[in-house]
């Protein structure tokens, strides 16, 4: 049986429950609360949720025709430019807003997006709860397109969107700036 959050927040709970009375001590509700999403986002930040393929809404942003025509635009842009991508949502529960950054990175690195020379590409990490996204680069394009770049890419073509929680519009309008700007560097 799959583990989901269900059952990694009860099983978390159980044990801080277990241990308090163990030590019989009184435990404040919102500070087992605390704990429990502390022990969670621990969890997850070692347990990665495996790739699902190339959209992975575990923040449910988009509609399932949403996830489709996302899916659709990057295999067509992997057969036509040999540039990928991998959209990642992350609920609130499972980062904190302070680490989103590195949850992203942690993404791309462990799903290794762009890392051999035949997949070049990039990784787009959305948390809604946060009001945070991250471009992430793969090893195998760091040198084509840099953090600058992507920067611009995220500030004029992806903010405006995202203010008015438009995340499809974001991505795809991110993803199709991405690929020209790679396509204007000869790649």
């Amino acid at each position: 049986m799959p583990v989901n959050k269900f059952h990694v927040a009860l099983l978390v709970s159980l044990m801080l429950c277990v241990n308090c009375m163990a030590q019989n001590t009184t435990v404040n509700v919102d500070s087992l609360k605390k704990n429990d999403i502390r022990a969670y986002r621990n969890y997850y930040w070692v347990n990665l949720p495996k790739q699902q393929g190339n959209v992975n809404d575990f923040d449910h942003v988009f509609t399932p025709a949403q996830q489709q025509t996302l899916d659709s635009l990057i295999k067509q842009h992997i057969k036509n430019s040999n540039i990928s991508f991998t959209i990642v949502t992350i609920d609130t529960f499972a980062t904190a807003k302070q680490v989103f950054e590195d949850i992203a990175i942690r993404f791309a690195r462990v799903w290794g997006i762009g890392v051999n020379t035949q997949t070049r590409g990039f990784a787009i990490c959305i948390c809604s709860g946060h009001k945070r996204f991250r471009i992430t680069t793969g090893y195998a394009f760091e040198s084509v397109v840099n953090d600058s770049e992507t920067r611009e890419i995220s500030d004029h073509t992806m903010i405006p969107h995202l203010k008015q929680n438009d995340y499809f519009s974001a991505v795809v309008d991110g993803i199709n700036a991405l690929v020209a700007l790679a396509k204007g560097k000869g790649q």
